[in-house]
């Protein structure tokens, strides 16, 4: 997830008086496979460090073991990218840690074994880069208003409760309204929560949700980055000390250093004081 919300992080800094269009479609289809759409489009720009960042490695290389098909976007009146896929129904798991880290259920849902669709969206990871946090902090709700994104899903899935989870040392639920048009419906997802928390969506056809699972996971989630964190601000205080400890340690080489000098200087002038003089030796020569 990380990788995706600092692409589009980027590409808003670059643009931020473009808004941006974020189409998710999710249609799981009757041969027991469900086909995934993901289009980002904004204004067009002549930009190209915004083309640098919206290419088929740095998108699909995110989620090894998936065939996506990649169509980069320029029209003369929009930029952008679109990937597709089609995934077995079986393989929609959950990816709690994969072999790169990264999270694969931001664009590729999950189906749970009570025929939900949940996505996740995790940028901890994101947050706890200090250059990064200190981008995402600088963007305000004016930028994120600027993002337009939707779920669609065919009318057959037929949503009755979508769910928008957030989580920070508690669950918070929040229900989102899907309304169709035409024979799809259309799901209007705040882009300021998915962006700057840790959160779920469940998507359910069934007449209650259920969230116990979800919540546990992001419970966990919530747990093992807290204790990354905190291994973090660790390492960082001990590299702290650390260098402290060496500053201090060649303060006190310095302090004495200098104590040796002083004291080399005091000999040379306790025996140039003990020394004759050149005319009391003259003196005494002559007395002779």
């Amino acid at each position: 997830m990380k990788k995706i919300i600092y692409l589009l992080l980027t590409a808003i800094m670059l643009c931020t008086v473009a808004c941006f269009d974020v189409i998710h479609y999710i249609e799981p289809r009757n041969d027991k496979t469900v086909f995934i759409q993901f289009r980002v489009i904004t204004g067009l720009v002549n930009n190209k460090e915004f083309d640098n960042n919206f290419t088929k490695n740095n998108i699909t290389k995110l989620y090894p073991g998936v065939n996506f098909t990649f169509t980069q976007i320029a029209t003369d009146f929009e930029k952008g990218f679109e990937i597709t896929a089609t995934i077995k129904e079986n393989l929609l798991k959950y990816y709690k840690d994969s072999a790169t880290d990264n999270n694969l259920n931001t664009i590729i849902p999950y189906k749970d074994n009570k025929n939900q669709y949940i996505l996740i969206y995790d940028n901890n990871e994101f947050q706890a880069n200090k250059k990064d946090e200190e981008l995402s902090s600088g963007l305000t709700d004016a930028v994120f208003s600027s993002i337009n994104y939707k779920i669609i899903v065919p009318g057959s899935l037929n949503p009755k409760h979508v769910h928008l989870i957030t989580y920070n040392e508690s669950a918070k639920t929040m229900y989102l309204n899907p309304y169709k048009v035409g024979q799809q419906y259309f799901i209007e997802v705040p882009a300021s929560l998915i962006l700057q928390n840790l959160c779920a969506i469940i998507i359910s056809s069934n007449n209650a949700i259920n969230d116990k699972d979800i919540t546990v996971k992001l419970n966990n989630l919530y747990v093992k980055h807290k204790q990354e964190q905190q291994k973090r601000e660790e390492a960082l205080q001990n590299k702290d000390t650390e260098q402290q400890q060496n500053n201090e340690s060649i303060d006190n080489s310095d302090k004495n250093n200098n104590m040796n000098d002083n004291a080399e200087e005091s000999d040379d002038s306790y025996n140039n004081d003990n020394n004759p003089s050149d005319d009391f030796n003259d003196h005494n020569e002559n007395g002779k």
